[in-house]
């Protein structure tokens, strides 16, 4: 009894087997017999011919059909069921189960195409494995950008008076290489940017690292080039790669209404004069933070002529290095002239205009760095509300949009 159990078992296991190939391998079956039939029609016709006079007709059938059955399972054997082994696979890898690599011990065309499908799936396991490690490093970057994003400036300090500020900052991936700020003293507003060299996670984590620091200092009311100083100590003793800072930081004194700029190879401030109506460069190079260990004697702070109605700009390199479509730079000459042509309107305005400038140069090239922009202006006794936005490659498109560059 239990023996009949068991052959039940087998001839049903066997007959779902059976259910389950023939509708996805109709045509295959199909065609082999077909092909079997005329492989039978053709050996006795052959044999018919050759042997009628010699035996009987039954002879030459039985022999057909012996000879047409081996050809027909040498045919399954090597042809038919490898391919179905291959087809398995390929379904397996659609499906996205699992793949078992096709073994043939043989040099045909059949083995060819399991080597070419056994390179493609070693190639699609390492793409999932790449892929599975590029959502685990997205992660680390989302999450170290909502890190960045907790110390970037949200905010101005509550009263400034004589300045009309505006500045913007948008990074050109999920994390900053820019850093600037604008941090209220006792008797002194600082307002400062900062580039670290290099790019992607390394320089975000020494900008986070000197973000702090400055804030920390400036907080306790630590002038400008004691900032400079321990902050460069600090990266020195912590940071070993080679990342140097640049920077500007311009220190207005609300007392005395004077304006001073202390710097670490920074690209140069442009100074629009009233009294001139010309706008000059004033160069801050000479060294950066982290390229020599001491910068206390180094380290300068000078005056800025910054009478009424004057305007300070400050940025960072890539609006002067960017390209157009004919690999045209935005130079320093033509952000000059675009701020000397501006000069006389509010900070906004003056800002907007360049912005179209400077989408009109570029077009659609794609911004490469994080990009800041800061503009003060000298609006003597009047009070105005300064302007401070930070936006990541996540807010907007990278790419320039056809009639304004997308800050926002």
């Amino acid at each position: 009894m239990k023996n009949i159990k068991n052959k039940t078992g087998k001839f049903q296991e066997f007959k779902k087997k059976i259910i389950d190939f023939l509708p996805s391998n109709i045509a295959i079956v199909c065609f082999s017999l077909l092909w079997f039939f005329i492989l039978n029609l053709l050996i006795f016709s052959i044999f018919y011919k050759i042997w009628i006079s010699k035996i009987s007709i039954y002879s030459i059938a039985l022999i057909q059909f012996i000879i047409s059955s081996i050809v027909f399972w040498i045919y399954i054997y090597f042809v038919w069921l490898p391919i179905q082994n291959i087809l398995k696979e390929i379904q397996n890898l659609v499906s996205w189960w699992e793949f078992q690599k096709i073994e043939f011990k043989r040099n045909d065309e059949i083995w060819k195409i399991s080597h070419f499908i056994n390179q493609i799936i070693k190639r699609v396991e390492w793409l999932s494995w790449e892929i599975h490690e590029w959502k685990r490093v997205k992660w680390e970057l989302d999450t170290a950008s909502q890190i960045q994003e907790s110390i970037m400036p949200t905010s101005v300090p509550s009263w400034i008076v004589w300045l009309d500020i505006i500045a913007k900052s948008k990074s050109s991936s999920e994390i900053w290489w820019d850093c600037f700020d604008i941090i209220q003293q006792w008797k002194n507003t600082l307002i400062y940017l900062w580039d670290v060299t290099w790019h992607w996670a390394p320089a975000a984590l020494v900008m986070m690292m000197a973000n702090v620091a400055i804030k920390t200092l400036a907080d306790s009311n630590v002038d400008p080039k004691d900032i400079y100083k321990r902050v460069n100590e600090l990266l020195f003793q912590k940071v070993k790669t080679n990342h140097f800072i640049s920077s500007v930081m311009l220190r207005w004194d609300n007392e005395r209404q004077k304006m001073y700029y202390t710097w670490a190879w920074h690209e140069t401030i442009i100074h629009f004069s009233k009294e001139t109506w010309k706008a000059t460069n004033i160069k801050t190079w000479w060294i950066a933070i982290k390229m020599v260990k001491d910068v206390s004697k180094l380290i300068k702070e000078k005056e800025i002529d910054f009478k009424e109605w004057d305007v300070i700009v400050l940025y960072s390199d890539w609006i002067t290095e960017a390209k157009n479509q004919k690999d045209e730079r935005y130079w320093l000459k033509h952000f000059t002239e675009v701020i000397e042509r501006n000069w006389n309107f509010w900070s906004s305005l003056i800002f907007e205009n360049f912005t179209k400038d400077y989408s009109e140069f570029v077009w659609q090239s794609p911004q490469e760095d994080d990009v800041t922009f800061i503009l003060i202006k000298n609006i003597g006794q009047y009070w105005w509300k300064p302007v401070l936005e930070i936006w990541s490659w996540k807010d907007n498109n990278q790419w320039i949009s056809w009639n304004q560059w997308s800050w926002n």
